[in-house]
């Protein structure tokens, strides 16, 4: 996005704590680079070391969807299929 509006929007759903620093998550509602009305999810902590956020939806939903989804722990091994 372009210079998103950074207003931090409430819906019924809201989007789960960073995966990486546990400090709440904000959703932010701006334009694309072709004036397309965009929504992102973003770690609202700038001390973050990953500054974790989603890349553009269509949709506050779609956008809160794919930040909380989170991968399946396996128990530290890496060869078993899921």
């Amino acid at each position: 996005m372009s210079k998103p509006d950074k207003k931090t929007l409430t819906t019924n759903k809201m989007p789960k704590p960073c995966p990486f620093c546990g400090v709440e998550a904000r959703l932010i509602e701006g334009k694309t680079d072709f004036g397309l009305q965009a929504f992102r999810v973003s770690c609202s902590n700038h001390k973050c070391s990953v500054s974790a956020y989603t890349v553009d939806f269509t949709s506050e939903k779609a956008a809160i969807a794919a930040w909380n989804k989170r991968a399946k722990n396996n128990g530290g091994t890496n060869n078993e299929q899921t």
